[in-house]
């Protein structure tokens, strides 16, 4: 409560170009819980939308800013590589509302409204409002104070065995968090104010990308904390698509002193290809097998393993049906492998997009990353320094985010930080002495 009273605080009084609402829109997207609220019409009584804290947000302080960013004059002309990810977003809002299966005046209206809140809206604001090294490092470090909040969160709830955020879900009377009985072993899955541990794994993994952008040149024993207590977060998630993630992460990191941006580029590239061939080529049984003998043979781990591998076969078949448009009726189709809480647990962004947008929209969803990859790797040229050089931290963070996509649907906090992972590489490239390159 503390910190969000002290972000609203911050929203008016540092009203220079909106950057307070930038620093409380940073903070607040970290410590609201998950709660959801139908929004009706006024008069009408008619379901418009269900309001989110992400919803309201943007709302209250996207919204604003948006306005004043249109208004303002221009210094520079718009790049074609940014104009290529403008175009890509668009397009693939576009196409994920021209597939809707109810074409009804307010379904079509309500996901409009959702789409420019979840996504328009803030990959607008924040790749043009943090073009400024100075405001966009203020508010990195304002989400990374939140991440650092919740991180300490999940560590009490990790050496406890207790969720901290279960009574307000009686004072708010709305319903959460789904994993208050999940545990690996012996101990609960830390996930702090979120709807389960795995988006604040993701949460997490990004903050430790944020927490080397943000590094200090001279080592600080305090600023390490807080990188052991990410770390510590990250660990208690019991996320295993996380750790590895975060471990790709590092390596890429360190990849990157000896490598220039377009070498790690195309040295990931070939990695990524060489696995698709080889699932394709039976290597997934191998895998299979080998994370139900690391992680537990019986019970729900070796059912988990296994329903993701069904899952994943059923889904590629539907794709090859379908490949460009995506498949119309995909939960019909799989409905055998609905599990006993109704749901199909895709865990996969790229699964789910592909399924519903086809390979056109994936194509669409990816040019974003691709851009902002291609131009970071253009500019990092194998700094002896990693930490604190934002190139290629950003570029290590992103193939690392993409990587854990993989594993993750598009849930919660996810959306967001795809955004982000987007967006906020995108305005460091148009800051004047980079714009040029």
């Amino acid at each position: 409560m503390i910190l969000a009273a002290w972000s609203l605080w911050l929203s008016r009084s540092m009203q220079a170009e909106g950057q307070g609402a930038l620093y409380a829109y940073a903070l607040l997207i970290v410590l609201c819980p998950p709660i959801s609220l139908p929004l009706d019409l006024p008069g009408q009584g008619m379901y418009l939308l269900r309001l989110t804290p992400p919803r309201l947000l943007a709302l209250t302080l996207l919204l604003p800013l948006t306005l004043r960013l249109w208004n303002a004059p221009r210094t520079q002309a718009i790049p074609a590589w940014l104009r290529l990810s403008d175009a890509a977003v668009l397009l693939f809002a576009l196409l994920s509302l021209g597939r809707q299966t109810d074409p009804t005046v307010t379904v079509v209206v309500r996901t409009t409204i959702e789409t420019v809140l979840d996504s328009l809206l803030p990959y607008y604001v924040l790749s043009r409002a943090t073009v400024d090294s100075v405001v966009r490092t203020r508010m990195l470090s304002f989400f990374l104070l939140g991440a650092s909040f919740q991180a300490v969160v999940g560590v009490m709830e990790g050496l406890t065995h207790h969720q901290f955020y279960s009574p307000l879900q009686y004072l708010y009377n709305v319903s959460w968090q789904t994993s208050l009985s999940q545990s690996r072993g012996d101990w609960l899955r830390a996930q702090a104010a979120f709807v389960g541990a795995l988006p604040l794994a993701v949460l997490l993994l990004f903050a430790g990308g944020i927490w080397a952008v943000l590094r200090p040149t001279i080592r600080s024993v305090k600023y390490d904390l807080v990188g052991l207590v990410l770390a510590c977060g990250l660990a208690l998630t019991f996320g295993r698509a996380a750790w590895l993630s975060a471990f790709a992460m590092v390596i890429s990191w360190a990849a990157l002193r000896a490598l220039n941006g377009r070498q790690y580029l195309l040295l990931a590239l070939g990695l990524a290809l060489t696995l698709g061939v080889a699932w394709a080529q039976g290597m997934g049984e191998v895998v299979t097998q080998f994370f139900i003998g690391a992680f537990g043979s019986t019970g729900n781990e070796a059912f988990n393993i296994l329903y993701r591998k069904e899952l994943l076969d059923a889904s590629l078949a539907l794709i090859k049906q379908s490949p460009w448009w995506g498949v119309g009726d995909v939960f019909q189709q799989l409905a055998y492998l609905k599990q006993g809480e109704g749901i199909i647990d895709f865990v996969n962004t790229y699964l789910v997009v592909t399924l519903n947008v086809g390979l056109v929209g994936l194509v669409l969803f990816l040019v974003p990353f691709g851009v902002t990859l291609w131009m970071g790797a253009k500019q990092h040229q194998g700094q002896a320094q990693i930490l604190g050089k934002e190139a290629p931290v950003w570029l290590a963070l992103t193939v690392a985010i993409m990587a854990m996509v993989f594993t993750v649907s598009p849930i919660s906090i996810i959306q967001p930080l795809l955004i982000w992972t987007v967006a906020l590489p995108l305005a460091r490239l148009q800051e004047p002495k980079l714009a040029s390159l």
